[in-house]
């Protein structure tokens, strides 16, 4: 077992703050081949959305960032 002080400074050194909002809206523009209008926040554009796109979006979004989780969990397994 790892010491859990060595795991927290390595996990650190991967850790970002992640606006779910703006990745869901990002994958939308790139998916989607568009872009928002200028000045409208991600949210606002989310929620301008129909509820069912808007989801997801979202649903999206969380797969993502869970996958980013998940590899950086696995790359900071310290045998």
């Amino acid at each position: 077992m790892t010491d859990p002080a060595i795991r927290k400074k390595v996990e650190a050194r991967y850790v970002a703050p992640i606006d779910e909002a703006e990745l869901a809206c990002r994958i939308v523009e790139a998916a989607g081949n568009m872009q928002r209008p200028v000045g409208m926040t991600a949210q606002q554009a989310l929620t301008s959305m129909s509820p069912e796109d808007e989801g997801s979006a979202k649903r999206s979004a969380r797969a993502a960032m869970e996958y980013w989780r998940e590899c950086i969990a696995d790359a900071n397994r310290l045998s």
